[in-house]
């Protein structure tokens, strides 16, 4: 499938991944990759080898149970993945476009999406008929004519209401104090900012958003959270720069590592309190 016009689609998660424009297309996962304290070269690495990693596969299944759409879960029925025979189960349910869960696994996932079903806030969010899950946007950028996409977890664009974007995301400990770490750590500001933009080309019209976090910890608490505009307006900038780089690389070849000369730089403080507690 390739994608020439900007829109909104319904398309499989795969297909997205890889990218369906022609010469490529920005994503926020990308965009995060490369700034620090990442690099383009990083970026660039990532985008061709894509990583199947068991925490993301665990997040899909739940994202699968919460919004009803999304790869099948193919229960293992192993608790431990070690022999020739269960890793070769493994590998035709990822082949097969499936998710592979152990049983634990799978049981803690359908706890997971019961938990926010149950949330007086965080249920209303996905109810079935109030939005579109795992709808893609492809828009081109104003200032730079450069192509963008965008995999939105739920969007909701019915009028007279204002757009709604709502990102569910797991998490070890949903704490206010945890989610805000989390959101600093991994730069959801910046996926947000991007989403946000993304809706905003498309309806014309700039959309609330909502966060919302479920523990992978029993109870599985979920928390919903909304960023301040302060932190978006971080974001978007963090986005503009980006594109400068993106559109750098693109137009030179060239996806720059980190810096070639010596580096140097103080220890963080908690290095030094250690070291006086053993002396």
């Amino acid at each position: 499938m390739i994608i020439t016009e900007p829109g909104l689609y319904d398309i499989p998660e795969d297909i997205y991944h890889s990218d369906p424009v022609p010469g490529g297309s920005l994503s926020s996962s990308t965009a995060k990759m490369l700034l620090p304290p990442s690099c383009p070269a990083i970026a660039k690495w990532k985008r061709e080898h894509p990583a199947i990693r068991d925490d993301f596969e665990f997040g899909s299944a739940v994202h699968k149970m919460v919004l009803g759409k999304g790869p099948q879960v193919e229960v293992i029925n192993h608790e431990k993945w070690n022999t020739e025979i269960i890793k070769a189960k493994v590998e035709h349910a990822r082949a097969n476009g499936q998710i592979p869960l152990k049983p634990k696994d799978f049981a803690r996932a359908v706890r997971m999406a019961e938990a926010i079903r149950q949330h007086p806030t965080a249920g209303p969010l996905f109810a079935p008929g109030t939005g579109l899950p795992e709808r893609s946007i492809f828009w081109r950028d104003e200032r730079t004519g450069a192509w963008c996409r965008a995999m939105l977890d739920w969007l909701s664009i019915a009028p007279p209401w204002k757009p709604l974007i709502v990102d569910l995301k797991t998490i070890s400990g949903s704490s206010l104090e945890s989610v805000v770490k989390q959101i600093g750590n991994l730069r959801y500001y910046q996926q947000a900012a991007f989403y946000t933009t993304a809706v905003e080309h498309l309806t014309g019209e700039p959309p609330a958003f909502l966060f919302v976090f479920v523990d992978v910890n029993p109870p599985h608490l979920p928390l919903v959270f909304e960023l301040q505009p302060d932190d978006l307006d971080q974001g978007r900038a963090r986005n503009e720069e980006a594109l400068d780089v993106w559109i750098a690389c693109q137009e030179s070849g060239e996806w720059p590592g980190y810096s070639t000369e010596v580096q140097s730089a103080p220890l963080p403080p908690w290095t030094h309190r250690q070291i006086a507690m053993i002396e």
